[in-house]
C-alpha cells in the first residue's frame, strides 16, 4: 500500500491512492473504525462520510464501521485498538462497542504477537490509561495478553509517569 504523507498546519495528511478495481464508498466500508471511513475528492470539493465519521469525530467517540459484533469477531486485534484510541485519545467507546468488545478476546491468540504488544505498549504510553485497562480486563483480553495481572493494576499504572519501562513493569 502507497501513502504520500503531506505536511500540514495542525500535522500530517496520509493520502492513500485507490488500487484496483475497488471504489472509494466499497473501501470506506471495509474500514474497522469510522473516524477512519472519511475521504475527500479534491477533484470535486466533496467529502465522503457514509458512517458518521466526522460527526463521531466532533463527539470523541470511537464507533465501528457497521455492526460492532462482526468487525470485532472478524479482526480480533480491533479490540486493543479500540481501547488504545480511548486511553491514547480519549475518546470514548460507542455503546456497541464496548458492549461487544470481549468478542476479540477469543481470536487474540490467533493475532501477531508483535501487534499485541505493540498495542499494549502505544495503550500503556497514554496519560491515564486506567479505565482502557478496566475495560481489558472485564472483557477477558486481559487474561490472554497480560495473565497474572493484580487486581490493582489499573490504578497503579495511572499513578505511575507514562514511561515505558516502569508501565512495563
Amino acid at each position: 500500500l502507497r501513502c504520500l504523507t503531506i505536511p500540514g498546519r495542525d500535522g500530517p495528511i496520509d493520502v492513500m491512492p485507490l488500487s484496483g478495481p475497488t471504489d472509494l464508498e466499497t473501501h470506506l466500508d471495509e474500514r474497522l473504525f469510522s473516524l477512519f471511513a472519511l475521504a475527500y475528492r479534491p477533484a470535486t470539493g466533496e467529502w465522503i462520510d457514509p458512517h458518521g465519521g466526522a460527526e463521531h469525530a466532533l463527539a470523541g467517540r470511537l464507533a465501528t464501521v457497521g455492526p460492532a459484533v462482526s468487525k470485532l469477531r472478524t479482526h480480533p486485534l480491533a479490540g486493543l485498538q479500540a481501547l488504545r484510541w480511548m486511553a491514547t485519545e480519549g475518546l470514548t467507546l460507542d455503546t456497541d462497542l464496548e458492549k461487544n468488545l470481549h468478542e476479540t478476546a477469543p481470536g487474540l491468540s490467533s493475532c501477531k504477537p508483535f501487534l499485541v504488544r505493540e498495542e499494549l505498549v502505544r495503550l500503556l504510553g497514554a496519560d491515564r490509561p486506567g479505565a482502557a485497562l478496566e475495560l481489558l480486563r472485564n472483557t477477558g483480553m486481559e487474561a490472554l495478553v497480560a495473565p497474572g495481572t493484580r487486581a490493582d493494576c489499573a490504578a497503579v499504572i495511572d499513578r505511575l509517569p507514562p514511561r515505558r519501562t516502569l508501565r512495563l513493569t
